[in-house]
């Protein structure tokens, strides 16, 4: 009966930090993120960010042993005991990384999931959050690893809308004149409406991210269309240069470097006088597989007069592109 009661107060206490914002009850000199037009406070869950802090911590630590350990083989004189001692204490540390990794893994995970509350009615927030609760308690008891977590937990707005994505039935390219470059037609990656400014867009976005994957002579490429609403926005973000990385983030904390081919000066839009940035970052082999293979959650952005980062909610995107892409190919 405790564990029950228990089990209430913690689904109470996170629906209460998950209504704050829109109560005005949080302030607003802390850390948010960015997600398709609304602003959540990740750190509002303090035992789940301490469990991923302690994780992290834990991760630190035995890399730190093993390091010191490996440094103690290579420079020691040791006899044949001592080094199966020390190979074995090595490996034991090894293994012990792979599970906290994981475990952090699923913390995250869990994290995800409250952070894309936001985007279910306010009826099935509920049981959604009981499912995640009951998750982490699985986590905390060490009686599930991230791969099955990552299969059986999901947002149902998420999962529904895009990962039984049959791409032979929603596939449509662009095509060059000589059949040399092949396109998707361009996505909505993200939008993005700072709260200072949400009650002036009560019908639209400041900002509408665009993707497409392109192949051209067997080199592939990633395209980007930023579309602010207006023209003022080119005195704050100026001119993209080349120099400056875009990188893309993934669910499991990977991560995309990319490099803009050239730099990227704002254009307006004759038609609707919006500010439009393009961008075309190539992409190695490697940089496919992984796009094709792993859910992108975030966007990050170096621009000339500050770094913005910014929460994609179509997970599944740059899977279901890169699948159109190898049907066409």
């Amino acid at each position: 009966m405790n564990s029950e009661i228990y089990f209430y107060m913690k689904v109470i206490f996170i629906l209460f930090l998950l209504i704050r914002p829109a109560l005005g009850l949080c302030e607003l000199d802390k850390n948010y993120s960015v997600s398709g037009g609304l602003i959540f406070l990740v750190d509002e869950i303090p035992e789940l960010s301490l469990k991923i802090n302690k994780q992290r911590n834990l991760i630190l630590q035995k890399k730190l042993e093993r390091d010191e350990m490996l440094l103690q083989f290579n420079n020691s004189i040791l006899d044949r005991r001592g080094k199966r001692i020390l190979t074995s204490q090595i490996d034991k540390i090894e293994t012990d990384l792979v599970l906290f990794e994981d475990k952090l893994n699923c913390y995250l995970l869990a994290q995800k999931l409250i952070n894309q509350l936001q985007y279910l009615p306010n009826y099935k927030k509920n049981t959604e959050l009981k499912k995640i609760i009951y998750l982490i308690d699985q986590i905390d008891a060490d009686k599930i690893k991230y791969h099955k977590a990552h299969k059986k937990y999901y947002i149902p707005v998420l999962k529904n809308q895009y990962s039984d994505y049959l791409p032979e039935e929603d596939c449509k390219f662009e095509m060059s004149s000589d059949g040399k470059i092949i396109a998707n037609q361009k996505q909505i990656l993200l939008t993005y409406t700072p709260k200072e400014l949400e009650k002036h867009y009560t019908n639209s976005e400041f900002l509408i991210v665009y993707t497409k994957l392109l192949k051209s002579n067997k080199k592939y490429y990633l395209d980007l269309k930023f579309e602010f609403k207006g023209q003022r926005v080119t005195q704050f973000y100026g001119i993209f240069v080349d120099t400056n990385p875009l990188k893309l983030g993934f669910l499991d904390e990977d991560y995309l470097v990319l490099q803009n081919m050239v730099s990227a000066p704002p254009q307006i839009d004759k038609l609707t006088g919006n500010t439009i940035y393009k961008f075309q970052c190539p992409l190695t082999k490697s940089d496919l597989k992984k796009l094709a293979r792993k859910e992108v959650d975030k966007l990050t952005i170096v621009w000339p007069t500050a770094t913005e980062t910014y929460e994609v909610f179509n997970l599944h995107i740059y899977q279901n592109l890169s699948k159109c892409l190898q049907i066409k190919n």
